[in-house]
């Protein structure tokens, strides 16, 4: 169980790199409008189902097992980055260079987008509020 931009992709990866591949029996897709529905589905799937091979533990919503990809190191170039101007491969390239677990391109281009909705959701506040300097510094 798991989520995925490409569940195809994810099939792959599991075929070339997890013992377990061939005791696959059924799988099911899923589409979710948030990763918030999608993550909070996976975790009422892990503890109903139980699935042998999954690397997940769950406790409520908190989920244990897989590491951290954006360490803070990472985060911390990244931001520098974005703030320089990079966008997307050269940033990835940058950051899985670091020390810490591997990161796929797919995990880092989900967090530059979550960090980009989050600066579009401020925007969006200052201004609804009128603030529109605030507005502007989220431009830049």
């Amino acid at each position: 169980m798991g989520m995925a931009q490409c569940a195809v992709t994810r099939q792959v990866g599991h075929k070339n790199q997890s013992s377990w591949y061939w005791d696959i029996a059924r799988i099911e897709i899923e589409h979710f409008d948030t990763q918030d529905e999608a993550a909070a589905a996976e975790a009422a799937a892990v503890l109903n189902e139980k699935p042998k091979h999954n690397i997940g533990k769950f406790n409520g919503n908190e989920r244990r097992g897989r590491p951290v990809t954006m360490t803070p190191e990472r985060i911390q170039m990244a931001l520098q980055m974005l703030n320089e101007g990079e966008r997307g491969p050269p940033i990835w390239q940058a950051v899985r260079e670091l020390p810490g677990p591997p990161i796929s391109r797919p995990a880092y281009f989900l967090w530059q987008k979550k960090q980009d909705d989050m600066k579009r959701a401020k925007r969006k506040e200052a201004i609804e509020s009128g603030d529109i300097d605030k507005a502007f510094e989220e431009l830049t």
